[in-house]
């Protein structure tokens, strides 16, 4: 009788609880078993890389940056400190007076020679990946829903918000404090 509502509570079938521990720390740096890290890659101190992420050559994350779960940054990219890169995206469904969480299976896909400022967070999909194309710049303070897809070469001013589903074309320009609502989609060569 509610579709949304049981997809919510068979999305919990395919989850797996976050694997914590599975790894080592290296200068208080904590790297799981199954991450894969490129050549030449930097990280800085109290950083946080976990299950089945993959970081390109040359790619440096700053410090106290988080890289949660099912995370492919590509090459020559930066992450600045206090980012969280692959967290759960807000996705619930109502029941009577409470909320089911939808559990969030997706990735997200970073492509090559993109920026990411401070304080920025970018979520994994619900199913489909998060995808931040190639040559993606985005400044400090600026969230990134579930599924959102970014085109090549679009840049974000601070505290920029695209709510999920949305999908940004490519060479866009975003001023800061631009919000888009969720399953939008915004062609290629705007400014906003």
């Amino acid at each position: 009788s509610d579709p949304y509502l049981a997809f919510a509570k068979l999305s919990k079938l395919f989850s797996d609880e976050i694997d914590f521990f599975n790894g080592s720390f290296q200068d208080s740096v904590f790297i799981h078993n199954s991450v894969n890290l490129g050549k030449d890659v930097k990280v800085g101190p109290n950083v946080y890389i976990g299950e089945n992420c993959e970081i390109g050559d040359k790619t440096v994350i700053y410090p106290n940056s988080t890289i949660l779960k099912d995370v492919s940054i590509g090459q020559d990219c930066m992450v600045h400190p206090n980012s969280v890169l692959g967290s759960d995206g807000f996705g619930f469904a109502p029941e009577k007076e409470s909320y089911q969480k939808i559990e969030q299976l997706g990735g997200l896909e970073i492509g090559d020679n993109v920026e990411i400022g401070a304080g920025c967070t970018i979520d994994r999909g619900a199913i489909s990946n998060t995808i931040i194309s190639d040559g993606v710049k985005l400044d400090n303070h600026i969230q990134i829903a579930h599924n959102v897809v970014i085109g090549e070469n679009t840049v974000m001013a601070a505290y920029c918000g695209i709510a999920g589903s949305s999908v940004i074309g490519k060479n866009c320009v975003f001023g800061g404090d631009v919000c888009v609502v969720g399953h939008v989609e915004v062609c290629d060569s705007v400014m906003i």
